[in-house]
């Protein structure tokens, strides 16, 4: 009888190691790899494109290179995967036709165009119906949340040309500033295995709405240290711009979205563009005067050492410049990590078992310099916070259990180019 108790005990033993083991063989590449491809189908329900409203449809699109219109996904160990969908901003349009515009931005494909509420929900219903089965690795008990952030533009800007018709702007759908919706793997399972109806399985969801004014307080304060707090920096470092988004979502913890911009990105660029302009004058003088045949042999060996000289000026700035983009960056990455740490041990509204998530949008200074990722996403368990606050271990411990991840989504050559290009680092 105690040999079957020892037995028993064994077993038991061997089925929580196991179970304990799961986010420990999580395969991280094909998780990044599944995730590229999730974001790419769910990109797909939330294309927009302009639709005309009166007789004039030929309308330009114009506006900054942003995250706007990109869908990026992050995969979280106890929690299961976040999937975030950065609005579309809509930018300019401009009526080709002089005639007055009154164009609006609408989704892509399907029946239910209009960008409503109720239609982004609808949408994530769907794509949560037919795709959330696709996402492997997950543990029944993982989720699957999918966050909608309402575009900073809050109106549609319409300039006409050739013509003196009236300049109108049209204003987009009132939004909620963000909206959630939550699956269970279960559920989706379940779903799959056709063991639950659709009817079934979208009352399961769970749907969460956020104004901007219906943030739970200390998420709020958090929000304003951020801003605060960067905006205190030099000059040439980087700041935190405009407002920081935070959402807070039961049983996956705080997260807060914001976009950076740099001081020193924009000096340099006025430098570069002042430098080139002179240089290319020089260069553009020495090949006149060389296309009428003005200078003898030696003359054009001089000039052209002279322009050669001028673009070797302009490299060698650029790249100074570049190693003090660098510095400030990094040091933007560590008071990141320091605001989590010292200040995220405030948020009483998240429990132990859940996250604390920064997630900062670089996109416009990564337009300019590729070396730099468009998104920093930074997470540490709450319980990490906890432990920092009572004593139990060090800041810099601490430090070692943020997890970090950078991605991409400029191509390496065209630094006008906008499409999902996904090369993502992970630091444990």
């Amino acid at each position: 009888m105690k040999r079957l108790a020892i037995i028993f005990f064994t077993i038991v033993l061997s089925i929580a190691a196991t179970s304990g083991l799961h986010a420990q063989r999580i395969d991280k590449k094909r998780m990044n790899r599944n995730l590229a491809t999730t974001e790419s189908i769910l990109s797909q329900y939330f294309k927009t494109r302009l639709e005309g409203q009166g007789k004039t449809s030929h309308t330009l699109l114009m506006g900054p290179s942003s995250i706007d219109g990109h869908v990026i996904g992050n995969y979280l160990p106890d929690y299961g995967v976040i999937l975030t969908i950065f609005g579309t901003s809509p930018g300019i349009t401009f009526d080709l036709h002089g005639n007055t515009t009154h164009d609006q931005l609408q989704f892509e494909t399907g029946q239910h165009k209009k960008i409503t509420t109720q239609n982004i929900i609808r949408r994530l219903e769907e794509f949560l119906r037919d795709y959330g089965s696709t996402i492997g690795q997950l543990k029944k008990s993982d989720k699957i949340t999918i966050i909608y952030q309402r575009s900073n533009a809050d109106r549609l800007s319409a300039l006409s040309f050739l013509s003196d018709s009236t300049t109108q702007s049209t204003h987009s759908q009132k939004l909620p500033e963000t909206i959630c919706v939550t699956a269970k793997k279960s559920d989706v399972d379940a779903l799959n295995h056709k063991t639950i109806s659709t009817k079934q399985f979208n009352a399961r969801l769970h749907i969460q709405m956020i104004a901007k004014d219906e943030q739970k307080l200390d998420l709020k304060i958090m929000a304003n240290i951020l801003k605060t707090r960067f905006n205190q920096t030099k000059n040439r470092s980087f700041q935190i711009s405009g407002s920081v988004r935070p959402v807070y979502i039961n049983g996956l913890g705080a997260l807060f979205y914001a976009s950076a911009s740099s001081g020193v990105s924009l000096l340099d660029l006025n430098k570069s563009l002042s430098a080139l302009k002179k240089n290319l004058y020089e260069i553009k003088k020495s090949d006149s005067i060389n296309l009428n045949g003005l200078l003898n042999k030696n003359s054009k060996r001089n000039t052209g050492k002279l322009a050669g000289q001028n673009l070797k000026n302009l490299t060698s700035e650029e790249n100074k410049n570049k190693k003090e983009r660098m510095k400030a960056y990094h040091q933007f990455l560590k008071q990141l990590k320091e605001t989590m740490i010292d200040y995220g041990q405030t948020l009483k509204s998240v429990q132990s078992g859940e996250w604390v998530y920064f997630s900062v949008s670089l996109s416009p200074i990564a337009s300019i310099d590729r070396s730099l990722p468009s998104l920093i996403n930074m997470e540490v368990k709450k319980s990490v916070l906890d432990q920092v606050n009572q004593g139990k271990i060090s800041r810099t411990e601490a430090f070692k259990k943020i997890k970090e991840q950078f991605i991409s989504i400029y191509g390496p050559e065209n630094p006008f180019s906008h499409f999902n290009f996904r090369q993502i680092s992970v630091h444990q």
